[in-house]
């Protein structure tokens, strides 16, 4: 084979080297989650993990049999998520134990955790925790997410910094200059979200500092809530439970009596995929025609479900206001890291545009057109771009907060006409409540879970 043929394969086969891993089962658990078959969805992946246990156990001795195989990292995230939500708490303590031991030991198939992804676990471990009243695990996991998001900023710049320094290693400057410049041509249609900036996710502010209040140890516990609810007021400047929240922690912090009181949050929707944005730049240089190719993450939103849901109350009803928005979570931090993921792409296109160069030239000018060809191939081979994400984050986060009613209930409405729950009884000594309600897509049914606390 002549050596430009050679050169070229080798080259076509290192640059395809990196691929995206996918799970079996993935579709089915979508599929029952969607649907608000929970129950379901939390048995898609460990039914096909004992299914691969059974014909494991039949190819081997006894001797050489695993003693137990474990979920990988997105099945136990995405299991963890759909247990919580069927309220079988210790099956989903379980998971997203095992989600966070997977990160702390990097065995995340090649995976990049995404900061909102660690913060949303611990708090949905904090979450559950609360629910099931284990209030020592839920102060933890709710330190620990404020701890996750403190840790981001920090840790974004700094593998901005590695990559930009692996450039100047490489000496690869020169090659990116011109692709650089024909770049800045063209549109890039990221939002600057002013909202979250920082890597701060207000769903977590706002269920620490609710927790904190009602479940302090200390006036500090107290003034601690205040500073967090405030913080997400500062957020979402108009939702007004917020505000009803921050002035009921100012009363008990002053000595009056807590008022019996329910919470309702919402999560309702799904939160966007990941898709890919192919960006191409014709350039002419060294031996001729080339083309510079990136690939960039970029949203592909997702079905918002219910915007809001409705709770009567004896004769009123009340809507559920926005506490987080989880597609500006998203893209907020999909904004902090694109410089990391441009300086990717540029570094990946570098060598492209090179290993295009060195095609030409070993084709000579007796074979210009099939080194044309040639390298128009290797073009379309752009940097490898991530588009796992965890697919049952909700959409939009929700909130409401009223009195305990003197009926003692109240029923969830989609809007007047169309409730979603049973009517919902409360017990008379519960000093406060806390409604969790999922509702993936319109089609779904509806997930409930009440908690009913005393202080």
């Amino acid at each position: 084979m002549p050596k430009p043929y050679l050169f070229a394969l080798i080259l076509l086969s290192l640059l395809c080297a990196c691929t995206s891993v996918t799970h079996r089962g993935q579709d089915d658990f979508e599929r029952e989650f969607d649907a608000g078959n929970f129950k379901a969805a939390a048995r898609v992946y460990t039914d096909s993990l004992k299914a691969d246990q059974i014909a494991m156990d039949a190819s081997l001795s006894e001797g050489e049999r695993p003693k137990k195989l474990s979920l990988e990292f997105f099945p136990a995230l995405n299991t963890g998520t759909a247990s919580f939500i069927a309220d079988e708490s210790k099956k989903a303590d379980e998971y997203f134990d095992l989600s966070l031991k997977l990160i702390k030991q990097e065995k995340t198939d090649s995976y990049d955790t995404k900061y909102y992804e660690k913060i949303m676990l611990n708090t949905y471990s904090g979450l559950n925790a609360w629910r099931t009243k284990n209030m020592k695990d839920a102060r933890v996991e709710f330190n620990r997410a404020h701890q996750s998001q403190a840790l981001a900023v920090e840790e974004n710049k700094k593998k901005i910094s590695e990559l930009e320094d692996e450039i100047m290693s490489k000496n690869l400057e020169s090659s990116l200059q011109e692709a650089k410049n024909q770049l800045k041509e063209v549109p890039l249609a990221f939002k600057e979200l002013k909202a979250y900036k920082n890597f701060a996710n207000p769903y977590t502010s706002y269920l620490s500092g609710l927790f904190l209040i009602l479940n302090h140890n200390s006036s500090s516990d107290i003034e601690n809530g205040i500073n967090y609810l405030k913080r997400v007021r500062g957020m979402m400047p108009n939702n007004h439970f917020i505000k009803e929240d921050i002035k009921m922690a100012e009363e008990m912090a002053s000595g009056k009596p807590f008022s019996p009181t329910v919470w309702v949050i919402y999560e309702g929707g799904l939160a966007p995929a990941i898709d890919v944005l192919n960006i191409e730049v014709p350039l002419y240089f060294g031996r001729g025609f080339k083309i510079a190719s990136m690939s960039l993450p970029q949203l592909a939103p997702k079905e918002a479900g219910l915007p809001s849901i409705m709770i009567k109350s004896g004769d009123k009803y009340i809507s559920t206001e926005l506490v987080a928005d989880m597609d500006a979570i998203v893209e907020t931090e999909l904004n902090e890291r694109m410089p990391w993921e441009i300086a990717k792409a540029l570094l990946w296109m570098s060598v492209n545009l090179l290993a295009q160069e060195g095609v030409q030239q070993a084709f000579g000018d007796k074979h210009t057109t099939l080194g044309f060809i040639t390298s128009v191939i290797i073009s379309q081979i752009t940097n490898p771009v991530e588009t796992r994400t965890w697919t049952s984050l909700p959409k939009r986060i929700e909130i409401a907060r009223l009195s305990m009613p003197q009926s003692g209930s109240i029923r969830l409405y989609g809007n007047k006409e169309s409730p979603i729950s049973k009517t919902i009884t409360f017990n008379k000594s519960t000093k406060y409540a806390i409604v969790y309600v999922r509702i993936p897509t319109t089609a779904a049914k509806p997930a409930v879970l009440v908690s009913e606390f005393k202080l």
